[in-house]
């Protein structure tokens, strides 16, 4: 009689071990390898992703760059290559308004090849071979389950790249004459999955302007900034003196099929000096702290 009540015993705790089992299967958090390909389709498939990870982020034509004392420089760009990595937290954060969620971070790489040129007398002179490399971040949330768009990943922030703290020390704003208010200088850092820290503009708060708005930059330096001017593709503005101050302006064009629009800051990076083996000199211009900002044309 003991053995039996035994007998039954012991399958009510297998039970108990596989519910307790089951119950905690269910709370732990598997990062399928779908998840990464579905965040990247995001970046590379969908109307926000292409807009603000597009690559011709340059004019396939030469353009402006800027005057030194002697010469006329402008930029050429001839080719590109794309990286793209997803990075899942293993572990719950809260990013408000939620509490307990998984987030990731997509990095996107976009490294342009090119040249600075400079113009001389009659003369177009291949100045520097220029290397770009502009990095940009796209903030993810899991706020769904897998039967949703994405598996349920969310795009929740974007971030511009990489910027260079000395420059934009001050800080830059921008927005419609009279009214600058948005901030264009990054406070913080990126945010690393699995933690609440860091920064991005949130994808609902990029901020929106009418159609043939005045637009206007306020810096602390004379930066050199490349803005997209409908048709004539993407114009370089170099900040003019303004009180003690730097300011650009410019419009919005006033038909434009564009759902983003970008500022390009260009950041003057280092020069890399190479001799070849014919004895000559070849020096490459290396950019790495080229950062952009997202606004709306409210269409």
């Amino acid at each position: 009689m003991k053995m039996s009540r035994k007998l039954l015993i012991w399958p009510s705790v297998i039970l108990v071990i596989m519910i307790i089992f089951w119950g905690c299967k269910k709370r732990t958090f598997t990062v399928e390898s779908t998840y990464a390909e579905e965040m990247q389709r995001f970046i590379v498939d969908s109307d926000d992703g292409r807009e603000l990870y597009r690559q011709d982020i340059f004019s396939d034509r030469p353009f402006y760059a800027y005057y030194d004392s002697l010469h006329l420089y402008f930029y050429s760009i001839d080719s590109s290559h794309r990286r793209i990595r997803i990075n899942i937290g293993s572990h719950v954060t809260d990013v408000y308004p939620y509490e307990s969620i998984y987030n990731a971070l997509g990095t996107v790489w976009d490294v342009y090849y090119g040249h600075l040129n400079r113009i001389d007398g009659a003369d177009t002179v291949p100045a520097y071979i220029l290397v770009d490399t502009l990095i940009r971040y796209a903030y993810f949330l899991k706020l769904y389950d897998d039967s949703y768009d994405y598996h349920g990943w969310r795009f929740w922030g974007f971030i511009g790249g990489k910027y260079n703290p000395v420059a934009s020390q001050g800080g830059r704003v921008f927005g419609t004459a009279g009214n600058v208010s948005w901030p264009a200088t990054p406070p913080g850092i990126p945010p690393v999955p699995g933690d609440s820290g860091g920064y991005y503009i949130n994808d609902d708060f990029i901020p929106k302007f009418s159609l043939a708005d005045s637009l206007t930059l306020l810096t602390n330096i004379p930066d050199i900034i490349f803005v997209e001017k409908g048709d004539s593709g993407v114009a370089p503005i170099k900040a003019a003196t303004y009180s003690t101050r730097f300011r650009a302006g410019w419009r919005l064009p006033s038909q434009t099929t564009e759902l983003y629009h970008l500022i390009f800051f260009d950041i003057p990076g280092r020069f890399k000096v190479d001799t070849l083996q014919d004895n000559s000199v070849e020096s490459t211009l290396i950019k790495t702290y080229d950062y952009i900002i997202p606004f709306k044309a409210d269409i």
